[in-house]
């Protein structure tokens, strides 16, 4: 495939996905971009619509909670979820409970950057809910960063 169709010169890297996108494939893998290097020549690299996925904070929290405060804990975290969606940088804020185990909850928090995740460890709300639920925990929550990989975008999907 020519340079051009690419990146439309040598020397300019443009987002052009409708180029690399095979409908198959987009779920199970994400598929490079491709870029031109000086030295190496066409090559995959990160384009912008990428590095805004490499920036994006994504944790799963991890939560045992006693049998005899689930409810309490339920209504703690959806009051600290109320807040957290509210924030700014933050694009989601899910509270799920396993099917098999009551006990069980993960906490899916998406924020735009690492500094509003961090700034949501300073709300109220969060500190609030930190606190409340702390005793209910059977054991230590767990908080597990991942890398978003599609969608990319934000109102992608």
């Amino acid at each position: 495939m020519p340079l051009s169709i690419l990146t439309g010169s040598p020397d300019v890297v443009r987002c052009r996905p409708e180029l690399y996108v095979a409908a198959a494939t987009l779920d199970q893998a994400v598929l490079p971009h491709y870029g031109y290097n000086e030295d190496r020549g066409l090559e995959p690299q990160l384009c912008p619509c990428q590095k805004a996925s490499v920036t994006m904070n994504v944790t799963c929290v991890h939560v045992r909670v006693k049998s005899e405060h689930v409810d309490e804990f339920i209504q703690a975290s959806i009051a600290n979820r109320n807040g957290a969606v509210a924030e700014p940088g933050n694009l989601r804020f899910d509270v799920l409970q396993r099917a098999d185990d009551p006990c069980v909850f993960m906490l899916y928090e998406v924020y735009d950057s690492d500094e509003a995740a961090a700034a949501h460890k300073q709300t109220p709300h969060y500190l609030v809910w930190r606190e409340t639920v702390a005793d209910w925990m059977a054991q230590p929550r767990e908080g597990v960063r991942h890398i978003a990989l599609h969608p990319i975008v934000k109102g992608q999907s």
